[in-house]
This record gives structure tokens, sequence and C-alpha cells, in this order.
């Protein structure tokens, strides 16, 4: 698939579910406007070693309390077969670009010996989030395809990975189909965020984009929901709709 077939099926996906979300189509527009500035631009990237303690207590944290576990299993209820990671890198960017925050993906893993792409989440008690599993999905196949379709060759010439990582090597011209959404009890709990008017949009989406970008979108509850926290060694619950 050529990236401008790729741009027109996430524009025709968004129109439907974001008609009546403002700062859900501005979130994507801006989006898809950053793969024709990023992908059309080559700057030099060089991870350093990635803070291991966050700024503030949220999403950054608990990205990291997960990283920090090294290894989860992924019990797939929707799904034959429950999924072993080996979690490789954090908050690697994607693309190229002089600007100190570009497209990054939260965490890079390794099952079946492939490289796959995990978008995090997290709600905490008090702070109204607008965000949406809409949000992280669209998030995730763009990141997915800036890669297989732009810079993977480029990402793995640049040597794109942090020297502290738990996994060095991996090659990004070997990333997997399967995208994964991951976030708090709290997140996946929130009516706000997942409404019961959401679910069956959100499942024609996903079974939507599977079909048409030939991705495997999974969501998944992680279980704790304050960091600084313990990220439970129990399974991950995948959220089937």
């Amino acid at each position: 698939m050529k990236m401008q077939t790729f741009k027109k099926l996430i524009l025709q996906e968004t129109n439907k579910y974001a008609d009546n979300n403002r700062k859900l189509q501005e979130y994507i527009d801006h989006k898809i406007d950053c793969l024709d500035y990023y992908c059309s631009r080559r700057y030099p990237t060089n991870p350093k070693e990635f803070k291991r303690k966050a700024t503030r207590i949220g999403e950054t944290q608990y990205q990291r309390e997960i990283y920090k576990t090294k290894h989860s299993i992924l019990a797939s209820k929707c799904h034959t077969h429950n999924i072993s990671v080996d979690w490789a890198d954090i908050e690697l960017p994607v693309v190229f670009g002089p600007a100190r925050r570009r497209p990054s993906v939260d965490l890079v893993g390794i099952t079946n010996n492939k490289p796959f792409l995990c978008e995090v989440k997290y709600k905490n008690l008090t702070k109204k989030n607008p965000d949406t599993p809409l949000y992280g999905i669209f998030e995730l196949i763009i990141y997915y395809y800036i890669v297989k379709f732009a810079n993977a060759i480029e990402l793995d010439n640049e040597n794109v990975h942090h020297p502290d990582a738990h996994i060095i090597g991996f090659m990004w011209q070997h990333v997997d189909k399967l995208l994964i959404l991951a976030a708090n009890n709290r997140y996946w709990m929130n009516e706000t965020i997942l409404p019961p008017n959401l679910k069956p949009d959100l499942k024609t989406l996903i079974s939507d984009l599977n079909r048409e970008l030939a991705v495997d979108i999974r969501l998944f509850n992680v279980g704790d929901d304050d960091p600084p926290c313990d990220i439970p060694s129990a399974p991950w619950n995948e959220i089937c709709l």
C-alpha cells in the first residue's frame, strides 16, 4: 500500500467518527499533516539514555513502570492465544526532525521474534481527559505507517534505539502488524472515555482498520491505577467490545 492510499483510508475512517468531535478531527488533521512534513525531511536522530524517572505522576510514569517489568503476558480473551512480550525499548522517535518533541512510539515490544508498537494511555483520579481510545488507535496506525512506508530503512540505518534499552538491535523493517493500545483500569472503566454508545463504533472502526490497512489492533487493560506502583505480574486483560 502506498502512503497516499493509506492517508486516504485514514481520512475516510476519521470522517466517520469525528464529524461530531471537533477536537478529534483537529488531532487527526494535525497527525496527517505531520506525515507530509516529517516524511519529506531528513535530520539525524540519536536517542540518548532515556530519563528513568518521570517529572510528574501520570501517563509517562505509568509507561515507565510497564517498561521496568521487562516482560508481560497479554491474556487474549478475544483471540486464541496469549501474547508473551519482552519490552525492548521506550519513547523512540519514528520521524527525523530538529524539534525536541517529535512523534514517538511509547513502547516497542518483541513477540515471536518480531517487534511491534504499543501506545500507553492513563487516566488519573482528578484530571479531566478528553482522550478516548479513538485517539490512541489513530495514533498507533499513523506511527505504524510512518515506520512501514517512510522511515523503516532510515531508522535502521541510523540505529534508532536507546543505548541502555532492554533489547538493542531489533529491525524497524520487521515491525509487525500487531498494534497494542494499553491503559489502566480507570481509563477503560471511565464512561466519559469509553461510554456504552462508543463501543459499537469502536468495534466497527477496529474491524474496518484491520481489514483495510492489514493491521491487528488490540486493546488491553494493564491493571494498577496509581503510579508510583508495581505494574502487576498477572496477565493484562484484553478488552472485548
